[in-house]
């Protein structure tokens, strides 16, 4: 079963640099707010001549807010893909397998049970999927730009 897994994660390999490269690019937005938002505080102090200064900052911490969200939006969206094709891959390699058993032994297992099999243990499994490219991923790039 492992080796059927990573085959067919193997598949899934560029959609996992597009996903990485969202997380970086993520990252790296989330650090912009808080050096904007102190130098609109500092600015504060002498409201009136730096009115426009701070109107300026304004503009770049919401034009900071769409790049996280055009960033975010790939890189969901990508991520669900990977886990939606991940769980159509193993429901076909597991119905295949269940053509290959002769019907005698499927006899005598419940049909629920079988059901069981194509639903709700794979879609844990794209679930879990989900989480696992998300969150190792963020990790991997949060541990990236703590070094540089």
């Amino acid at each position: 079963m492992k080796k059927i897994i990573i085959k067919i994660l193997k598949k899934y390999k560029i959609q996992f640099v597009i996903v990485f490269v969202f997380i970086a690019i993520n990252i790296y937005l989330l650090t912009i707010p808080p050096y904007i938002i102190g130098r609109i505080v500092d600015l504060l102090y002498y409201t009136e001549q730096n009115k426009l200064l701070i109107i300026r900052q304004v503009m770049y911490l919401l034009l900071t807010a769409i790049g996280l969200l055009l960033a975010r939006l790939p890189w969901r969206y990508t991520v669900g893909l990977i886990s939606r094709g991940f769980e159509k891959d193993i429901k076909n390699k597991l119905f295949d397998q269940f053509m290959k058993i002769k019907m005698t032994n499927l006899q005598n297992t419940k049909n629920g049970e079988l059901m069981s099999y194509f639903t709700k243990d794979i879609g844990e499994m794209r679930v879990f999927l989900y989480r696992i490219i998300s969150l190792r991923f963020t990790n991997i790039n949060n541990f990236s730009d703590c070094d540089i």
